[in-house]
């Protein structure tokens, strides 16, 4: 069987997360000797290094840490994002050639069903598979006066002979240094720009967003037809995206899949003290979010994943 290839982008703050994306992914494959990861990266230490090469490693899996860069101008601000989510744009220059096909997680995402599922999915012709980014009806209806489609490019399944060809990245790359001023999520609003809404609709479960649970309690519009899909996709999700600025690891995060989180945390080098994280909250803030508890529990009971305690 050919491998997997599971490209991520990761600095050295982000490199905990990134041992999470790692481990859930290696806990729910059947073969997980199998899966090849690729870690782009502007830098890690040594240690941190060694310790995600050891945890895929010890699973029979493989890892390649790459040293990769992005031509920047000096002007150019990336704000909140850092350098780390631009490189999935270069990740044609740093894989072998031999990779005809690629995986892209962000370092922020969980795996809870076994990857191959996504990777056997036929992309139909395009050089992108990705799931629709989940918003508000009214930010919906704003973003499409610019964009005929548009996908999270937190998740993507990529042919990367078609990328090469179409010169995806570059094109995208190059139209986030002309435009980066004005892109609310830099590249992947230049991601969108160039695919033009050319990119193949995967099921929600596979970029499974929080917004998901609002739009279906409450029926968004533009996702009417696909109701089934996002009980589904509640039920059964297969990569948990935690889009925002507020992650599971942060003592604030009120997202009901955090304990899914920790548990996958706990089991790399990098554990996660959910108990000691919720204790640094402020008292008015622990008061805010036991009175938002209920809702958090309720959404929690609709998905069907339960915890279990096997570990690697």
């Amino acid at each position: 069987m050919s491998p997997i290839n599971i490209v991520l982008c990761s600095d050295e703050n982000y490199a905990p997360y990134c041992a999470v994306v790692l481990q859930s992914a290696l806990a729910h494959s059947k073969q997980p000797e199998n899966l090849h990861f690729y870690i782009l990266t502007p830098g890690l230490h040594k240690g941190t290094a060694t310790k995600l090469q050891t945890l895929v490693t010890e699973q029979n899996a493989h890892l390649d840490i790459i040293d990769a860069t992005v031509d920047l101008p000096d002007e150019a601000d990336l704000g909140r994002f850092g350098i780390g989510t631009v490189l999935r744009l270069t990740m044609h220059q740093y894989l072998p050639e031999a990779c005809t096909r690629a995986i892209y997680l962000d370092s922020d995402v969980l795996v809870l069903r076994d990857i191959a599922e996504l990777w056997d999915t036929n992309l139909q012709g395009f050089a992108v598979g990705a799931v629709t980014d989940l918003c508000s009806p009214t930010a919906y209806a704003d973003r499409v006066k610019t964009y005929p489609l548009y996908c999270n490019a937190g998740v993507l399944l990529v042919n990367l002979s078609r990328w090469r060809a179409q010169r995806i990245g570059d094109r995208a790359l190059q139209y986030l240094i002309e435009h980066g001023a004005s892109l609310q999520y830099l590249d992947q609003d230049a991601l969108n720009y160039v695919l033009s809404g050319n990119w193949l609709s995967l099921p929600l479960a596979w970029n499974f967003q929080e917004t998901a649970f609002s739009a279906y309690e409450r029926g968004y519009d533009y996702l009417r037809d696909r109701q089934q899909e996002l009980l589904e996709a509640i039920e059964y999700p297969g990569i948990v995206y935690f889009a925002g600025g507020t992650k599971p690891w942060h003592p604030e995060c009120k997202h009901p899949l955090q304990d899914l989180y920790l548990h996958f945390a706990n089991q790399t080098p990098w554990a996660i003290d959910g108990q000691a994280l919720k204790h640094g909250l402020p008292v008015g803030e622990r008061l805010r979010q036991a009175a938002r508890g209920a809702k958090t529990r309720r959404r929690r009971r609709l998905v069907k994943y339960k915890i279990t305690r096997r570990l690697p």
